[in-house]
């Protein structure tokens, strides 16, 4: 009642205020405001009347309580125009508006305007790039979306959060839409953090903070080539030529020192130098370089004796250019020497152009070469190949000599060998028996000599053909001369026959390799009855390969007496000295017997092998026993190889004296793959260079029931050379049965505590004994081992056992710890040392 009281008296006042305007456009029209904030009137405000069609705003009074009035009779208005009032009061903002509807001088406008808070704008949102991007430009456009709740137009501040500095703002940006500035020069891989303030001029309100990392940057590569090749080198600062982008590179041409520089091409051109690149991508240049140009002229002496030409021609060339020059004389001239930049009588000759040169050509008259046949002389008599030799020389210096020519009888002109010494090679076998004549001249690019002539006579008889043969002792064909004859054994006699119908004498010797000096020893020596130099054998031909060396006469079969690798050098003379060239066979002797061994194969078994006092060799039934036989000599080139190897098998009968025959005596030869006997397999053979049997001992102790026994093998082994080490034997005990385990209980102690259990005390002794059994009481105990198991409740199933509260005991025959003295036979005693329940577990 009081507020309605309190409206009334209000209302009176007003209307006791109350302006009259005239009926007309532009005329008197009034506008009454009250203003309130949180239901109390609000003096003290500022208020615009403004006219919405135009713009104009209406100057107002205040009446206090609240009233604020404006008369528009101080703007234009006309029926139909809106007027918005706003009212401010600190951060407080309201409005209202009205259309003007009525001309009337008695017409006004009653609006209320409540003033409430300011509605700051929206938390910015949806940034970009997105928080935690990554790759992102070095220079990106930073965007959020930003809201007002009043639709007030903001401006937007973007920040560096890690400084807090200004980046840029975006201003006037209408509500609902998106702010963007941009952040420029930003680095490569480097994480920026920001955030943006949204201010609608009253208030503000702050982003979260976003990251993002920049992107890495790109290297781009400069590669830059010379051309041509060689042609010089660059200086590149900096230096590398891989670069982050936008680097500039000064690319300086260092021309090498016959070239100058020229310009460039590819992702450059022009002729600047150094050459500024940016790198903006991946770049190829070329600098080209040009040779140095120098000049060459020839000159004559005497004038017209003759010519000078160049190749390549021209005259001027770049630099390093090779140049051929060539004196040509004029007939009845020969060429004499070089002055100027060349010298010395080569002709054609070279020269490098490293400069400006000039060359002169010397000729000089001609005269005729002379030659000389020194050997044969004249009227000897000749057969085989003969070597022709003289000599030639030159007035003008023997260096003219360009050749001299050889001819036989009517035939036709060869050249000889050599110019001053010259030699011409003649097989006179290609000639018929009889007078023949040698003729020669020597020619020295202008003229020929005189031609000289020896008058001989040619007389050719074949040369003696000597056959080697060998005449085999008794042996086997050895299978490694399957084509030619490689190793011969040490009985094996050499024979040689010659094919020829006149009177020969055959020599021979022999080096063979002495393994115990590291040399080669030749046979015969000097002092070898017998021997002879071979300068005094006269042979005719092929002298060098038998003046310098002992050679024995051929008088019977002989055999090699010393050594394994022998080389074997032998010939046959007639009576004029004609000889075959020597002949050359490299062969091997045996003159040693093959050897074996033992081996064991356990793979399978994993067992041990034990050899006892007596010899006898202890294993398990499931071992291998294997044979190996090799040859010697230890060169495999003087082995003839394993030939065979006769074996057999005997068991022992327990039961009775004597041995028993499991496999007889049995011939194995190395060529064959299959054994006749189960339990026996062969393996190599002569083209392996050994020879095995393999014992399956698990089929012999089969034979035996199973329990193991005691069996002797047999075995012979024989090579090609029919040579053997002599019959082996070996004994061998079968162990086919495990050890015997027992364990004995002192006192105090009592059975069945605990369900099966064993009450005892800690000083209860427990002793351990193994002991072995089998074929002659086993091969005996090796060693025996325990470990002890404990746990604190014996009746629970589900406690597990403790098995590292004690050691494991490792314990050698008649080793520490072993209390049995006997050879083969272990025992141990051992006491608990921790209450509770206790498992042993123990081995042999």
């Amino acid at each position: 009642m009081r507020k309605s009281a309190l409206l009334v008296v209000i209302f009176i006042l007003l209307l006791s205020f109350t302006p009259v305007y005239v009926d007309s456009e532009g005329s008197h029209y009034t506008i009454w405001v009250y203003v309130s904030r949180n239901g109390q009137p609000q003096e003290g405000a500022t208020l615009t009347f403004t006219n919405l069609a135009n713009g104009q705003t209406s100057p107002y009074l205040e009446t206090g309580g609240g009233w604020y009035g404006t008369d528009l009779a101080n703007i234009d208005w006309t029926l139909g125009d809106t007027v918005l009032v706003e009212a401010y009061y600190n951060e407080y903002y309201g409005s209202n508006s009205t259309v003007l509807t009525t001309y009337g001088s008695s017409h006004g406008d009653w609006l209320n305007i409540t003033l409430l808070a300011p509605m700051c704008p929206e938390k910015p949102w949806g940034p970009f790039p997105s928080d935690g991007a990554t790759d992102v430009s070095l220079s990106p456009i930073l965007s959020v979306h930003v809201s007002d709740p009043n639709d007030d137009v903001m401006d937007v501040y973007f920040y560096d959060a890690s400084d807090d500095s200004l980046i840029d703002v975006d201003t006037g940006v209408p509500s609902g839409s998106i702010a963007s500035v941009s952040w420029n020069n930003l680095n490569y891989s480097t994480t920026y953090s920001w955030y943006a303030i949204a201010s609608d001029g009253n208030c503000t309100n702050q982003s979260d903070t976003w990251s993002f990392t920049t992107r890495p940057p790109t290297n781009y590569t400069l590669r830059v080539s010379e051309t041509p090749r060689d042609s010089g080198t660059f200086v590149l600062d900096p230096p590398g030529g891989t670069y982050i982008e936008g680097t500039t590179v000064s690319v300086l041409a260092i021309p090498a020192p016959t070239y100058l520089f020229d310009y460039w091409s590819g992702d450059a051109s022009g002729s600047e130098n150094p050459l500024l690149v940016v790198m903006d991508r991946d770049k190829v240049i070329s600098g080209h370089f040009s040779l140095i140009q120098y000049s060459l002229t020839a000159d004559v002496e005497p004038s017209g004796t003759g010519s000078v030409t160049f190749n390549p021609s021209g005259g001027t060339y770049s630099v390093g250019t090779v140049v051929t020059v060539t004196a040509h004389p004029d007939p009845g001239y020969l060429f004499s020497h070089w002055s100027g930049d060349i010298t010395g009588s080569d002709n054609p000759d070279s020269l490098t152009m490293d400069a400006n040169k000039s060359i002169t050509a010397h000729f000089i008259a001609n005269s005729p070469p002379v030659v000389a046949i020194t050997y044969p002389n004249e009227g000897v008599l000749l057969s085989g190949v003969i070597t022709v030799q003289g000599t030639a020389y030159d007035e003008n210096g023997n260096e003219t000599l360009q050749k001299v020519e050889v001819k036989i009888d009517d035939g036709n002109w060869s050249d000889a060998s050599g110019t001053t010494q010259w030699t011409y090679v003649w097989n006179t076998t290609e000639t018929s028996d009889g007078n023949h004549t040698i003729y020669a001249r020597a020619y020295d690019g202008v003229n020929y000599s005189s031609v000289v002539q020896r008058n001989i006579t040619v007389n050719n008889i074949p040369p003696p053909d000597t056959i080697l043969s060998i005449n085999w002792s008794r042996h086997p064909q050895i299978p490694k001369n399957n084509e030619t004859v490689v190793v011969i054994c040490v009985g094996d006699e050499i024979n040689f026959t010659v094919s020829y119908n006149n009177s020969t004498t055959t020599y021979y010797r022999w080096t063979w390799w002495n393994q115990s000096t590291g040399e080669h020893e030749p046979y015969p020596l000097p002092s070898t009855p017998g021997a002879v130099w071979g300068e005094t054998i006269g042979a005719l031909e092929y002298n060098e390969y038998i003046g310098g060396y002992w050679w024995m006469p051929y008088t019977g079969n002989f055999t090699f007496t010393e050594g394994c690798n022998h080389t074997l050098y032998y010939f046959s003379i007639d009576e004029r000295g004609h000889t075959e060239m020597p002949r050359e066979w490299h062969v091997g002797v045996d003159d040693e017997a093959p050897v074996t061994e033992i081996a064991f194969d356990t793979n399978i078994s994993q067992s041990w092998i034990y050899y006892g006092g007596d010899g006898t060799i202890y294993f398990r039934n499931d071992t291998w026993f294997i044979l190996n036989a090799t040859d010697l000599p230890s060169s495999p080139d003087c082995q003839t190889g394993i030939w065979k190897i006769d074996y057999a098998v005997r068991m022992w009968l327990q039961n009775e004296t004597g041995w028993e025959v499991l496999i007889p005596w049995t011939e194995a030869p190395s060529n064959l793959s299959e054994s006749p006997y189960d339990g026996v397999t062969y393996h190599g053979g002569y083209q392996d260079n050994y020879f095995s049997l393999w014992f399956n001992l698990s089929e012999i102790d089969n034979a035996s029931g199973g329990e193991g026994g005691k069996y002797e093998i047999h075995w012979v082994v024989w090579d090609y050379n029919n040579m053997t080490e002599g019959e082996h034997a070996v004994d061998i005990a079968v162990d086919a049965l495990p050890p015997v385990l027992t364990k004995e209980v002192g006192e105090p102690h009592e059975a069945g505590v605990f369900g099966n259990h064993t009450w005892l005390t800690n000083h209860t002794m427990i002793w351990l004994n193994a002991t072995d059994v089998g074929c002659g009481g086993g091969a005996g105990i090796k060693e025996l081992g325990y470990e002890i198991w404990w746990k604190r409740n014996c009746t629970n199933e589900s406690e597990a056992w403790n098995t590292t509260r004690y050691p494991v005991v490792i314990v050698q025959d008649n080793g520490p710890g072993d209390n049995d003295p006997t050879v083969g036979n272990i025992s141990v005693n051992l006491t608990f040392q921790y209450e509770c329940c206790h498992e042993i577990h123990f081995w042999a």
